[in-house]
């Protein structure tokens, strides 16, 4: 299972991806972030969850290894940490 941190960089600048932007409020983050949590975190959008979009869009193109890889790069990209 992709091991979140929660820290909330992805949904504070959802806005900033033509991808995510339909999540977005005026300020450019998701509109369901409360209080750096996911207010409809069990119903969240499918876009959303990492591990189900594996499963349906990905698991025929990159190991699992791989995707994790891609998302935890993204994260560190999100948090302004350089990847080695």
């Amino acid at each position: 299972m992709f091991q979140c941190d929660q820290c909330g960089k992805c949904c504070e600048k959802v806005g900033s991806s033509k991808i995510y932007e339909f999540l977005a409020d005026s300020t450019g983050k998701c509109r369901y972030l409360k209080n750096n949590k996911c207010s409809i975190y069990d119903s969240r959008p499918l876009i959303c969850r990492v591990d189900t979009m594996y499963e349906l869009y990905y698991k025929d193109l990159l190991t699992l290894d791989e995707y994790y890889k891609l998302n935890y790069e993204a994260c560190s990209v999100l948090k302004g940490k350089k990847e080695n």
